[in-house]
């Protein structure tokens, strides 16, 4: 008798055992489940317009609010201020220090419109192109951008220039925020038509994503604006000079070598002072070079930029480390 109830005993506490780990499995999926929510909360997927492989993300943090292309982080603003911290739209704004007044500036991109911003308050007339309807809701929503103020197109930013009447004190193509590489915007034909754009002293940029600060592609495009414009810089931005990152290439009829506007520098020594703009700025002026005549191939419409060049650089920037940031 006795050896019956030890057995009925065991038997109901491996059957009350199986049930609380059952409860507690159940439990902790359940956690699991409203962690994974709770993490991906405050992303925001969205396909754009004309490219259904392709999506935008808006992801919010402690640090400040980004926007993923492809799901990689491509601009980064302080909510509060809608302050830019993406390394390249602080290179981008270096042509406003190569003018006394404010001009007219034309650029290709939206992005999350911080650069289109940044010179619209410095008092530039500022036109943008950007066939992503979806991007221009995402900017209003998330990013502060205000439609009233600035004049934005639906045309891609070649078919813009083409059909435009006047010229422009500076032209910025924004690769990097449009999530690739623009072959159409980076030809032999489309920089002699932005240079036709141009105003006798105006400026053009293009930004994009290498491999280092004398990759293929930097010694390419140069090549390319070499023979179109008098005057080609790369402004780095990247280190150290071997890595994946952000760079810009800075084309004119006209030298600029001179600051008309100086830069604000770090007199003070503040050791943050490193991780704002205005040491981006100042690491890319000091650092501008010219690539070597004879490198890189001629671009040109019929001979546009390599997919296998593409698809190299697509798989670099997968490599990047968590807190990249072009």
């Amino acid at each position: 008798m006795d050896n019956k109830n030890a057995s009925v005993q065991s038997t109901g506490q491996t059957a009350s055992n199986k049930y609380l780990y059952t409860i507690g499995f159940f439990a902790l999926v359940i956690l699991a489940i409203i962690s994974f929510v709770y993490l991906f909360s405050a992303t925001i997927p969205v396909r754009i317009g004309d490219q259904a492989f392709d999506k935008y993300q808006v992801l919010e943090k402690d640090d400040g609010r980004y926007l993923l292309v492809n799901g990689q982080p491509k601009q980064f603003i302080d909510p509060t201020d809608l302050q830019s911290f993406t390394r390249y739209a602080a290179v981008m704004e270096l042509p406003m220090h190569l003018f006394i007044n404010p001009g007219k500036m034309f650029l290709s991109g939206l992005g999350s419109g911080s650069l289109a911003r940044s010179y619209s308050a410095k008092g530039w007339k500022v036109e943008v192109a950007d066939p992503d309807s979806a991007l221009l809701n995402i900017d209003q929503t998330f990013f502060g951008f205000n439609r009233a103020k600035i004049q934005l197109s639906d045309l891609n930013g070649r078919k813009y220039l083409e059909e435009a009447d006047s010229t422009y004190d500076v032209i910025l193509v924004d690769c990097i925020s449009q999530g690739g590489y623009p072959r159409d915007q980076m030809t032999k034909e489309f920089f002699k038509l932005s240079s036709q754009r141009l105003t006798k002293e105006g400026i053009f940029a293009i930004a994009f994503e290498s491999t280092g600060w004398k990759d293929d592609i930097v010694k390419t495009l140069s090549a390319t604006l070499k023979q179109v414009f008098n005057e080609v810089y790369v402004y780095p931005i990247v280190e150290p000079p071997d890595v994946f990152g952000s760079i810009v290439i800075m084309s004119s009829n006209t030298p600029h070598n001179d600051l008309i506007r100086d830069l604000t520098r770090n007199d003070r020594y503040d050791p943050y002072w490193r991780y704002g703009n205005d040491y981006q700025k100042v690491h890319a002026w000091d650092n501008r070079f010219t690539s070597e005549n004879g490198d890189g191939i001629i671009l040109t419409d019929d001979k546009q930029l390599s997919r296998l060049v593409i698809e190299r650089l697509q798989q670099a920037s997968w490599r990047v480390p968590k807190d990249y940031l072009p």
